[in-house]
């Protein structure tokens, strides 16, 4: 992200002292901050980023009870109105598991953690993650996993049963209201995108 001329305050944590000497030993120079804490209960004051990313970190914490909520909650606290947190999963459409994680614990848990805000969910897919969603729904070009959420595929899928891509994790791009809402807060909304 630094490379990528983001500016502000670039934050890496980690539950393992050893990962995180290892970062500050090989990274010193790339203007993040390596800290070791442990995501269910950060130190970070409230609406500190603007930007939160997981890179499959949910998947071995939703192997454990609770510890995905948890994090979540954290996380809803710790994100600015308008904010993103960004979740590279190798669970989704097609993967074990498909989207009772995300109806039943993660986002539950991150309304919980900012009461009053709404969220948006975009899932992209990519290569056999798509195709296997794809054959799992038998093509269905609008469908959705129970919980009244409408998915955008944008094009044929039948174009990605050989793609290039392989097998690679989905990517959540879980956005936060800039505001609270005025009253009950509306269901979260769940749209899917192929690539």
């Amino acid at each position: 992200m630094r490379k990528g001329s983001a500016k502000g305050r670039l934050v890496g944590i980690d539950y393992s002292p050893s990962a995180i000497a290892l970062c500050q030993q090989r990274r010193a120079a790339s203007g993040v901050e390596y800290l070791q804490m442990d995501g269910r209960r950060m130190s970070f004051e409230k609406a500190s980023f603007d930007i939160i990313v997981d890179k499959a970190t949910m998947d071995g914490q939703l192997c454990s009870k609770g510890a995905a909520a948890a994090t979540c909650q954290e996380v809803s606290r710790v994100l600015r109105p308008g904010g993103a947190y960004v979740v590279v999963t190798w669970r989704g459409p097609g993967r074990a598991g498909n989207l009772h994680w995300l109806a039943d614990e993660v986002l539950p848990a991150l309304q919980k953690g900012s009461l009053g805000f709404t969220w948006k969910v975009d899932i992209h897919s990519f290569g056999r993650a798509c195709a296997d969603s794809c054959q799992d729904h038998g093509h269905d070009h609008s469908h959705d996993h129970g919980h009244d959420h409408g998915h955008d595929h944008g094009h044929d899928h039948s174009s990605h049963a050989d793609s290039e891509f392989g097998d690679l994790p989905n990517v959540f791009l879980i956005a936060k209201s800039r505001g609270k809402a005025r009253g009950q807060p509306s269901e979260p909304t769940v749209r899917q995108h192929f690539h």
